[in-house]
């Protein structure tokens, strides 16, 4: 399975936002989601998520989430 990095914590700090708590509260997604997802513990995410987050970041899905390639197995 490749190797797929979701970068919240890099744009938390672009804009600015200090815990997960105020991310959540911008949002409305929830701490555990937040949570899982900058932990790397989720498999996967809604459309709605990267929605919410992409609208927050003011950024598109390819900026915030990034795919190592070199870990792609054929």
């Amino acid at each position: 399975m490749p190797k797929v990095d979701i970068k919240i914590l890099e744009f938390m700090g672009k804009n600015n936002i200090r815990t997960i708590q105020e991310l959540h509260e911008i949002t409305g997604l929830s701490r555990t989601t937040l949570s899982r997802l900058i932990n790397g513990k989720n498999t996967s995410i809604t459309v709605d998520t990267l929605i919410k987050l992409c609208k927050t970041f003011e950024c598109e899905i390819g900026e915030l989430i990034v795919i190592d390639k070199e870990k792609i197995s054929s």
